[in-house]
């Protein structure tokens, strides 16, 4: 079980372009496999295990205004 070979040669790996989920074409024709969340398509073909975090522009833009978030409006996010 690993990434198809023709498509990770090319560095190709269907991703849809609104929900970001990866479509898997192993072992059915081409364009027809499932979708998957990115964490649970590597996860499966990987081994690859996730944590959760938040990136700096996302607190910015989800939690703009709170007090106590990690990165307070004119400080550093890099």
């Amino acid at each position: 079980m690993g990434l198809d070979v023709s498509e990770t040669r090319a560095g190709l790996i269907p991703i849809c372009s609104y929900c970001k989920k990866i479509r898997d074409d192993e072992g059915v024709e081409k364009g027809a496999g499932p979708w998957s969340e990115v964490d649970v398509y590597f996860s499966r073909k990987r081994g690859s295990k996730f944590t959760h975090s938040i990136c700096p522009g996302c607190v910015e833009k989800f939690f703009e205004g709170l007090e106590g978030t990690p990165y307070p409006k004119g400080q550093s996010r890099e």
